[in-house]
């Protein structure tokens, strides 16, 4: 399948939904959505061509047992790379909103294995729990949201990577398409096509709350 797009720029957010209790993930994730970043977009009288991008095909979905390996090895990254895909079911860019069915169980053992293998260093709770720390402190979530990939180290590279860094930074798409800017003199039709993109953990957090994982 191909689809059009003009250009496809990430507009990332993040949101603290799994901080609050008693609270339904529906109203959850109407709260805390990071800023949209914008393009300058400035009228033209000429328009380049449309690009056709092909759809990218998914990728095999790596066993439980090879993250279980890398993480006893330490391979971290690699270890997130293999949670990211398992996550996102070998999507390139997954789309969030499927995540709300993710199995629980699996959810609780990706995170189980995380916490045993790095010694309560790394997982999506250890990070859920520096985010709400953060958010204490910082009432804005743009704020909450600076500091906190300052605190996990993902403003900086680094050989040394503190708590909460792994897993590391990921982004899904919400499946929206926002459209900005005039192609052309008259404005029949937009100069720029924006994928809408949040922090994967906008998805994540929310299904942890879900799942009652601790």
């Amino acid at each position: 399948m191909l689809r059009r797009s003009r250009s496809r720029w990430i507009v990332a957010g993040l949101f603290a939904a799994t901080l609050f209790t008693g609270i339904s993930v529906v109203e959850i994730e109407a709260m805390f959505r990071f800023p949209t970043v914008l393009a300058n977009d400035v009228a033209s009288d000429e328009a380049p061509p449309p690009e056709i991008v092909p759809t990218p095909t998914p990728q095999p979905v790596p066993p439980i047992s090879e993250l279980e390996r890398a993480l006893q090895q330490q391979q971290w990254q690699q270890a997130s790379d293999i949670t990211w895909a398992r996550l996102g079911r070998g999507e390139v860019l997954p789309d969030g909103r499927e995540f709300r069915q993710f199995p629980c169980e699996e959810l609780a053992e990706i995170d189980r294995l995380w916490r045993r293998s790095s010694g309560d260093r790394y997982s999506f709770s250890i990070q859920r729990d520096l985010w709400a720390d953060l958010a204490r402190q910082y009432p804005l979530r743009d704020r909450t949201y600076t500091e906190f990939r300052t605190a996990v180290g993902w403003m900086d590279v680094s050989p040394q990577q503190p708590v909460g860094h792994f897993p590391s930074e990921q982004f899904w798409a919400t499946g929206q398409i926002l459209r900005f800017g005039c192609g052309d003199a008259a404005c029949s039709f937009p100069r720029t096509e924006v994928e809408e993109t949040r922090l994967a953990l906008e998805f994540v957090f929310p299904r942890l709350l879900q799942c009652r994982i601790r």
